[in-house]
């Protein structure tokens, strides 16, 4: 014996279909974030840029990169070179955990293990950092 079903039935059956499929394929904001950005910018000026923190002394950022992992975990390194009196270690490295709020456009990330905090925005290609004596702006390539 065939079984007729309700073309109603069916209908929402065939049309509900590729609708469901769709939804497993969306990325989480954490996955859209992830990927590895360049330093682009520091305090609106391109890199290498200098940031005056004494009189006559300062530091000048030559290069710099941020990778965002979809796990929440980031890395972030940076090239420098000191003027006057003024030093310290010619390569910086942090690394910790990210956390994005605010319709996944602000970005807060903590260092570990210090538990250093630092606030940013991110959009699709710009990620900004305000870290303590410049705000850098990282891009994806």
């Amino acid at each position: 014996m065939r079984v007729l079903r309700p073309l109603p039935t069916l209908l929402a059956a065939t049309l509900a279909a590729p609708l469901l499929a769709a939804c497993g394929d969306e990325k989480s904001a954490y996955d859209r974030a992830a990927g590895f950005y360049t330093l682009a910018t520091v305090d609106g000026r391109e890199i290498p840029a200098g940031v005056q923190t004494v009189p006559g002394g300062g530091v000048f950022l030559q290069r710099g990169t941020m990778q965002l992992h979809a796990d929440g975990r980031f890395a972030l390194g940076l090239e420098k070179t000191y003027v006057g009196s003024v030093t310290g270690p010619q390569f910086e490295f942090l690394n910790g955990r990210y956390a994005l709020t605010a319709s996944d456009t602000t970005l807060t990330l903590t260092t570990e293990p210090d538990r250093q905090v630092l606030t940013g925005t991110i959009t699709q290609r710009r990620i900004t950092v305000r870290m303590p004596v410049a705000r850098l702006e990282f891009e994806r390539p």
